[in-house]
C-alpha cells in the first residue's frame, strides 16, 4: 500500500498536480516507521542488552 501512495505522489508531481492528501499520507507513513523505536527508547534507556522480536500477520483470501 505504501508503494502505491508513493507512486501516486510521483505521478502527481510528474504532471505538476497538487496532491496534499497524498503528500500527507506519505509523511504519516514515514513517521509511523519510527513510532516503535520512540516507544522502546522511553522504556529502555540502554538497548545493548535488549532483544526484540517482531511478529507479523498477513491474510490472503482463498489460500490454505
Amino acid at each position: 500500500m505504501a508503494r502505491d501512495v508513493k507512486f501516486l505522489g510521483g505521478i502527481s508531481k510528474k504532471h505538476d498536480l497538487k496532491s496534499p492528501l497524498i503528500n500527507s499520507v506519505v509523511l504519516s507513513n514515514d513517521e509511523h516507521k519510527y513510532w516503535i523505536i520512540r516507544k522502546l527508547k522511553n522504556v529502555f534507556s540502554d538497548f545493548s542488552s535488549v532483544k526484540v522480536a517482531v511478529l507479523g500477520l498477513a491474510y490472503k483470501p482463498n489460500t490454505s
